[in-house]
């Protein structure tokens, strides 16, 4: 359960601190006082997304804290996600600074949102005026009925064999075109096949071509600047060669070079020179004998690297992209080919997930149907307990012709509120007022298959008032035998019977406004019922009302008749 909660600049609220006990917690005060604050701190700590306009005007951020005294399964779910509670306490922490940021931490460690809301809505339930409105939507009813009958398991099970009939369907819708496109796109892909096939390109060609295209348009220079280097090395032009000279150089050192040994290491350099112009010498020889070149070839070039700039040009900028592509389409080929056989293959297969999802979703209609007997029943005691006693509730469920997400099944509450009255859909039967006290049946019904230990009820008593508010009161009372039960109420009925009684109080100081939460004693109580009861200005009677109200709370918790 729920043991405190601590909050820092959140809205008006500049520092609260609130000690929840076990039992039925009541949160009251004046409308604007802050008690949606509370709510809205809970729902931080249960995952929900938050805005940074929370956060109190001049400060950086809002914090809100809560501890936990949990049970051994929530410390196994924790331990499963890394989180150490051994001790069977929880502490949460959230921070949003104005900029949205989010800082979370669980027992201390860092956490990301998700976690929290996994964890959150295994710790709290919040139920308030949206999720009244949501009875009003008769998609939601299934997902009740559902929790109610524990439809979980066999429900993933039926969506698991769902998601995969979806995915053959979809497969079949692919390949299923008519006849007239299939032709045309395994035209166009045969020939872009041949188109390919035909070039026949080979790795590296087209590098190649460009090489030896080069190569060919500067031919005759080539020819020319070879024939005339070795000519300056070997011949000389009628003066002494290159070759000539560099051995002349070699003699006439090498006759001195053992006078000196510098002279010596001159004739050594002189010598290598003069062998590697010889090297020189023999492979400018040998090229220009291998070479030759033929100036008409460059059309043949030309005329193949337009084939293969136009393959570049629509499949691919490189041989690897070019025949990456040609596998792509050749598959798409095949497929078109043996498509009908592929689509025999897929309606086989989705005959057969078909022929599970009717037995799974006839097992889910058989258990919704039974669950929707015992829901019916147990909701019309709660309702007849909070003095609906001529109310008809009904859950329906008809079968549709084509299967869902959900099953085959469309689930309808429906109400009739007066006797004699055909019952109805809730949104045109029922009242602001009936519409809580049908939530809080439900929820009540729901107790059995709900193991939350903690419940918040914010403003259920909306349209409620007089013998029905009462009633309301100790249904709540009823609920928090054994779950901590938190209420935001504005009814004297309700708040005279918690068993812990929290004010929430707006006060201004120094032109600033804040928020205190005070937890009261039998005086203070007695003081705010009479608040709730008369309105500002509390008279005699209303304070004798008040301690009235009080007392037959107190002996209606303890058993003793009224």
């Amino acid at each position: 359960m729920l043991k405190s909660l601590s909050i820092s600049n959140v809205a008006v609220i500049k520092e609260a601190v609130i000690d929840f006990e076990s039992g039925l917690n009541v949160l009251t005060g004046e409308t604007g006082a802050g008690k949606s604050i509370i709510i809205d701190s809970l729902n931080l700590i249960t995952g929900n997304r938050a805005s940074k306009d929370i956060v109190r005007t001049g400060e950086k951020s809002a914090r809100v804290e809560a501890l936990f005294d949990i049970d051994d399964a929530m410390i196994n779910t924790l331990s499963e996600l890394g989180i150490d509670a051994s001790d069977g306490e929880l502490l949460i922490s959230r921070e949003v600074s104005v900029e949205g940021k989010n800082n979370i931490r669980i027992n201390g460690g860092l956490s990301t949102l998700a976690i929290l809301g996994k964890i959150g809505r295994e710790l709290i339930n919040i139920h308030g005026q949206n999720e009244n409105q949501e009875l009003y939507n008769s998609d939601k009813h299934i997902k009740l009925l559902d929790n109610f009958a524990g439809c979980g398991e066999l429900l993933e099970e039926y969506r698991a064999e769902f998601r995969d009939a979806k995915r053959i369907s979809d497969e079949i819708k692919a390949l299923d075109t008519d006849e007239y496109e299939k032709e045309r796109k395994l035209e166009l892909l045969n020939y872009e096949i041949e188109l390919i096939e035909n070039t026949n390109l080979k790795e590296g060609e087209y590098e190649e071509l460009l090489e030896k295209r080069k190569i060919i348009a500067n031919g005759k220079k080539i020819s020319d600047n070879l024939s005339s280097a070795y000519d300056l090395i070997k011949k000389g032009y009628g003066h002494p060669s290159c070759d000539e000279q560099l051995s002349d150089a070699m003699k006439e050192i090498g006759e001195i070079a053992s006078f000196d040994k510098g002279i010596e290491e001159i004739h050594t350099k002189i010598t290598d020179a003069y062998y590697a112009l010889e090297d020189v010498s023999e492979a400018l020889r040998d090229y220009m004998n291998s070479f030759s070149f033929n100036e008409y070839e460059i059309d043949e070039i030309e005329k193949r690297i337009d084939e293969i700039n136009e393959l570049r040009r629509r499949f691919g900028k490189d041989y690897e992209t070019v025949m990456a592509y040609l596998d792509k389409i050749k598959r798409e080929a095949e497929d078109i080919i043996l498509s009908d056989e592929r689509i025999l293959m897929f309606k086989k297969e989705l005959e057969a997930k078909k022929e599970k999802l009717l037995k799974l979703s006839t097992k889910l209609t058989e258990k919704r149907k039974q669950a929707a007997e015992i829901l019916k029943k147990d909701v019309m005691t709660h309702l007849n307990e909070l003095n609906m006693k001529n109310a008809l509730f009904e859950v329906l469920v008809t079968k549709e012709d084509k299967f869902t997400k959900d099953g085959v099944d469309k689930v309808e509450f429906l109400l009739s509120a007066n006797a004699g009255m055909e019952a109805g859909k809730l949104n045109k039967i029922a009242s602001g007022g009936e519409l809580s006290r049908i939530m809080l049946g439900i929820n009540c019904a729901l107790l059995k298959t709900n193991t939350v230990p903690t419940v918040i009820y914010d403003e259920i008593d909306t349209g409620v008032s007089g013998r029905a508010a009462q009633k309301i009161a100790e249904k709540l009372w009823y609920v928090s035998g054994d779950r901590q039960v938190l209420c935001v109420t504005h009814l004297a009925q309700i708040a005279s019977m918690a068993d812990t009684h929290f004010l929430i109080e707006k006060q201004v100081e120094e032109n600033t406004t804040h928020t205190k939460v005070i937890k009261m004693q039998r005086e203070m109580r007695i003081n705010e019922l009479a608040r709730i009861i008369g309105g500002a200005v509390i008279t005699e009677n209303t304070g004798k009302s008040a301690e009235d109200m009080l007392n037959q709370a107190e002996k209606y918790k303890k058993g003793e008749t009224l």
